[in-house]
């Protein structure tokens, strides 16, 4: 446990080690992601959604020991690592250059690193704010690990890695973040309650599980015939 408190506090986060940092991580993310045998799996993940950003940004701004110096080193930390992701993809994609049409999505991450970056340092308080505060990094892994865990069950075991990632990352910030009973007590609480909420409704409540999806060859006319039960069509003219 030494070591993983050591990764989240005890670390002289300097400019060069988050360059380094930047590097490196776009450089494994991106060479995961053109490896043709990994796709849909856990180790794509991180070229697509948030779920390992937010343990990198966090484990970057507590180990600032100021809040300004925080707010600029993840800034700088999303500005070099996600566009670089996409440069390094660019030989190995048949999108080629195409692929920075999805920056903008990041480019609106990395902004929003500025006051999430504060925000997130006021954790290292340790009280109930604090708390509070962590919770929204914590509660948004969990429900990230439902997710995964239900793109796993849809074709098992991919992302289940990924999944395991969400819900371990969650409970190691709380126990190391937060050193008091009570505090932990809410942060597992809350944890738990939007696990089980966020499973309920994706399980039974979300109305894409009635959805399939179906590939029909263009050069042939297709009748759509009687069905016994509820069905969404989605018809795409493609001329």
């Amino acid at each position: 446990m030494k070591s993983i408190e050591k990764l989240f506090t005890g670390i002289n986060m300097s400019w060069k080690k988050v360059i380094l940092i930047s590097i490196i991580s776009a450089v494994i993310v991106a060479a995961l992601n053109c490896i043709p045998a990994l796709e849909g799996t856990s180790f794509t993940v991180p070229a697509e959604t948030l779920e390992v950003w937010i343990v990198l940004a966090v484990i970057i701004i507590w180990n600032c020991d100021k809040a300004v110096e925080a707010m600029a080193k993840c800034f700088v930390f999303f500005l070099i690592s996600q566009p670089l992701i996409y440069l390094l993809e660019v030989p190995f994609k048949s999108a080629g250059w195409d692929l920075f049409q999805y920056y903008p999505y990041w480019l609106v991450i990395t902004f929003l690193t500025i006051p999430g970056a504060f925000i997130a340092f006021q954790v290292k308080r340790g009280d109930l704010i604090a708390t509070l505060i962590l919770s929204v990094a914590t509660v948004g892994e969990c429900y990230f690990g439902v997710t995964q865990l239900k793109h796993c069950m849809n074709n098992f075991p991919n992302h289940l890695l990924i999944a395991i990632f969400c819900f371990v990352a969650a409970a190691l910030m709380i126990v190391v973040m937060l050193k008091g009973k009570r505090e932990r007590i809410i942060a597992f609480a809350l944890c738990i309650i939007v696990t089980v909420a966020s499973a309920i409704f994706m399980l039974y409540l979300d109305p894409s599980n009635n959805i399939a999806s179906y590939s029909l060859p263009a050069d042939k006319e297709w009748e759509v015939g009687e069905y016994a039960g509820p069905m969404q069509v989605l018809v795409v003219d493609k001329e």
